[in-house]
């Protein structure tokens, strides 16, 4: 009988320390949410999203639709020399009426708002200039409320 009672609160302190491991990450995951969450986190994500799909489904094909080889690596050459800035209004606009997806709360909530037209993009090709040759910068500019 003695292992017995041994046993019991044994076990009993295991799940006491597992459950107060599990509040700890709890805790600590809401804190890393609310830090990523004010710090614009998401914004900046999506924003990279955006770009991302502006260019391979609107920005590429545009140029290499009906054009030759040489035709488009000059239109690629001059997308670069231009360094064009696509604001966010139009990224947003463009998801928008292209898929119906509307989403400026990424880019106002109750932390922060972003000047949809003094945040953009910035695209660069890169040869080959295949669909997947390209970078980009982003320039978000958001204000905390």
């Amino acid at each position: 009988m003695k292992k017995l009672s041994r046993s019991i609160p044994s076990v009993v302190s295991k799940v006491m320390i597992v459950l107060a491991l599990v509040a700890t990450l709890i805790v600590v995951g809401v804190v890393v949410y609310n830090h990523m969450y004010e710090s614009q986190f998401f914004a900046k994500e999506k924003m990279k999203e955006l770009a991302k799909n502006y260019y391979e489904k609107t920005i590429y094909p545009k140029i290499t639709t009906g054009t030759t080889e040489a035709q488009q690596k000059e239109s690629f050459k001059n997308l670069n020399k231009q360094e064009q800035r696509t604001k966010l209004s139009h990224l947003l606009n463009d998801e928008f009426l292209k898929n119906g997806n509307d989403y400026r709360n990424y880019f106002d909530t109750d932390k922060f708002t972003c000047d949809t037209n003094k945040s953009y993009v910035v695209y660069t090709a890169n040869e080959p200039y295949g669909i997947n040759d390209y970078s980009f910068e982003i320039t978000l500019n958001c204000t905390k409320k």
